[in-house]
């Protein structure tokens, strides 16, 4: 967040979440499928300002509308549940994917920011948004019009220089985190076969390497 800060510091303008968002809706409650589906997120996944598909499930795809299908570039904000609501994420992946009725999308409206800006301006004002909750101890719940409600800082100057260098930004920490997913995958293969002696240190090493 070192460069989104730096510029924020510069000058920056408040405006409210459901002002900035083209398309500001839950998920919808899914249709669980053991069959090839949609991908349906839930508060498991987002964590630490990313997504991951890890803990996801599968929808039946034709029970989703199209809006709600994930855009790159969409936020993703847990909206209920104790220790997960306000949690915010970056989706950034490829494939087609959905989320549950427990999360909120914010799809940035392009005309107002670039979608890279406007999500680190509300990656920023996470802590704001996990004090919202509303309900009862163990009902806990953001309800879609208080979130709009949130102002949050878009920093002033040229959006255009900032967004290329945050998309860069982006990517590189996506393709860590990928790399980081690979390597333990491999250590949870490999590392048993080394213990029994089935496989030696330098094939282990070449599978390593033609991995990455």
């Amino acid at each position: 967040m070192t460069l989104f800060d730096a510029a924020s510091e510069i000058g920056k303008a408040p405006i409210p979440i459901g002002m900035l968002a083209a398309y500001f809706n839950r998920g919808q409650a899914p249709k669980y499928s053991n069959e090839d589906g949609l991908i349906v997120l839930n508060q498991k996944c987002v964590r630490n300002g990313r997504v991951s598909v890890d803990p996801a499930r599968k929808t039946e795809a034709a029970h989703v509308h199209v809006e709600r299908r994930l855009v790159a570039g969409d936020v993703l904000v847990n909206s209920t549940g104790v220790g997960t609501l306000g949690r915010v994420g970056i989706w950034s992946h490829d494939f087609s994917a959905t989320v549950d009725s427990h999360i909120t999308i914010v799809r940035i409206n392009p005309t107002i920011a670039p979608p890279i800006i406007g999500a680190f301006a509300m990656l920023s004002s996470q802590p704001i948004i996990e004090a919202m909750g509303e309900g009862s101890t163990g009902q806990t719940e953001l309800s879609r019009a208080k979130l709009g409600r949130v102002e949050i800082d878009l920093p002033s100057g040229n959006h255009e220089v900032l967004a290329r260098k945050l998309t860069v930004l982006e990517a590189k920490s996506d393709d860590a985190l990928r790399e980081s997913r690979t390597l333990a995958a491999l250590r949870d293969t490999l590392l048993p076969q080394l213990m029994s002696g089935n496989l030696c240190v330098r094939n282990a090493e070449r599978i390593a390497e033609d991995a990455l």
